[in-house]
């Protein structure tokens, strides 16, 4: 059974992680057999979206206290998991992205990440574990990975122009696809799809989420077979 973490940035899309995109991979990943463990920061998250209105509340909340609002008695904070207890690392998508693990927002491609978020995700790369990443987190896996050890991912945030010129600035190569696609990198053993940055409904977004876990826990197999011939 493969134990994959689930990296959260806080509920909701405004200010955290996309709900829907969370849920589906917790759905799909439980479907395919795999253990899920939630994994966020324990700190302050960046600001408090009134998601009905869309205006910024005066409030301080937890990012890790808010994940748990999905992840319950699976939440860990991130820093006390590392990559050798994982087989893979799934992080969806949120404005959570752009605000709590890193100052995407506000400095766009030169900000910077979460140091415990960057430990987490550079270990899984050095040791050679599937990343799969959903909407706006794969800006984020593109600026952790730029310049790295010789590393240009392939990735994906379907036809957005603006964020592909962002991902090409940060050393990474776009491939534009649809909602209902994911796009596998497997030299580099990355999975990306666009996901609620597409704008199409959940059942097409679903698809490209089930390509995702797919595509990510055949990278899984794919390891323990290599690890095994190995041995």
């Amino acid at each position: 059974m493969a134990k994959v973490g689930i990296l959260l940035s806080g509920v909701g899309h405004g200010d955290g992680s996309n709900i829907l995109e969370t849920v589906l991979s917790y759905l799909f990943l439980s479907e395919a057999g795999a253990e899920v463990v939630f994994l966020a920061p324990d700190r302050a998250q960046k600001e408090v979206v009134d998601h009905r209105t869309g205006v910024l509340a005066d409030e301080r909340r937890n990012i890790l206290v808010e994940s748990s609002r999905i992840g319950g008695q699976q939440m860990k904070a991130v820093d006390t998991v590392n990559s050798s207890e994982l087989d893979a690392l799934l992080i969806p998508g949120g404005l959570g992205v752009v605000k709590n693990l890193s100052d995407f927002e506000d400095v766009g491609e030169n900000c910077r990440v979460d140091e415990q978020v960057r430990h987490l995700v550079v270990g899984m790369v050095r040791r050679k574990k599937p990343v799969g990443a959903l909407s706006m987190a794969v800006v984020l896996l593109a600026r952790i990975l730029k310049n790295r050890e010789g590393i240009n991912p392939t990735l994906t945030v379907g036809n957005d122009a603006e964020l592909a010129g962002k991902i090409h600035a940060m050393g990474g190569v776009h491939v534009p696809t649809k909602a209902d696609e994911a796009l596998v990198d497997e030299e580099n053993r990355l999975v990306s799809t666009c996901a609620s940055l597409s704008g199409a409904g959940i059942a097409q977004m679903a698809h490209g989420i089930q390509n995702l876990v797919r595509g990510t826990l055949e990278l899984v197999h794919k390891g323990a077979n290599y690890a095994g011939s190995e041995g």
